[in-house]
């Protein structure tokens, strides 16, 4: 949280204290746009996160603020922390799987054939 890239913002520094807390607590996965609205800027339950980019805009701002801390100071961190594109679930990932995997999430794909449904 002291990098400069985060620490500049207080945006960036709510939404990461948020994140990581709903990921300590067993709700990363759960998190949403309008969660993110309500619950760490306090915009209300009216916030509509398809007709307003705010959260998203954040969301972008502090994965290329952790990708620029990984790629400088923390470099050699032992455990990163990983938000990926799209998602607002914040992962904690070794830095030996995520050198060995690009920090590109890894997806299978199975085709099932002639199950009867």
């Amino acid at each position: 949280m002291a990098f400069e890239g985060i620490a500049s913002s207080a945006r960036k520094l709510d939404l990461l204290n948020y994140l990581f807390e709903e990921a300590l607590a067993g709700r990363g996965a759960a998190v949403t746009q309008a969660r993110i609205a309500m619950d760490c800027y306090q915009l209300g339950s009216n916030y509509r996160g398809e007709n307003d980019s705010l959260i998203r805009v954040h969301a972008s701002h502090l994965r290329r603020a952790l990708k620029a801390y990984y790629d400088g100071p923390g470099a050699d961190d032992p455990v990163r922390l990983q938000l990926a594109s799209g998602s607002y679930h914040l992962g904690f990932v070794s830095q030996a799987v995520a050198l060995a995997v690009g920090e590109r999430p890894v997806v299978g794909v199975l085709e099932f054939k002639d199950l009867g449904l």
